[in-house]
């Protein structure tokens, strides 16, 4: 389980609809899919039943979907707490990201660190990813 799934089956959740989920998360519908169905897999429970024009959350599913919007939040939470501390100290963060994981950068600007952290430097070290601070704020 990652925390991209996580957001992947939240927005599905949200939005009732593969389609406009994965419009508004800019990814394609058979990544969406995949990702949930991993995610099925992965707890050996069905969260969303699938219909031909519309879908159903489980109860399992539900029970997911409150547990995944507790840990996003949580994650959330800790991440602007971090941002807050390495504003403080002057910091730098550094990421492990490996390369096929990159496509979801875009997962780095919900966490608010361009918001969060003016004048900020994001850089790929390819075997890394480091976020310098501005100094401004």
């Amino acid at each position: 389980m990652t925390m991209i799934q996580l957001a992947y089956y939240v927005e599905v959740v949200k939005q009732r609809n593969f389609t406009r989920a994965a419009e508004k998360l800019f990814v394609s519908q058979s990544t969406l899919s995949k990702a949930i169905r991993a995610l099925e897999n992965e707890f050996q429970a069905e969260f969303i039943e699938r219909r031909a024009k519309d879908l159903l959350i489980t109860e399992d599913g539900l029970a997911f979907y409150e547990y995944a919007t507790k840990l996003l939040d949580y994650y959330h939470t800790q991440t602007q707490e971090l941002e807050q501390q390495l504003r403080r100290a002057g910091g730098t963060l550094t990421l492990g990201l490996p390369p096929h994981r990159r496509d979801h950068l875009f997962f780095l600007s919900d966490l608010s660190i361009s918001a969060g952290l003016p004048g900020n430097r994001l850089t790929d070290y390819g075997d890394h990813l480091q976020i310098d601070p501005g100094s401004g704020g």
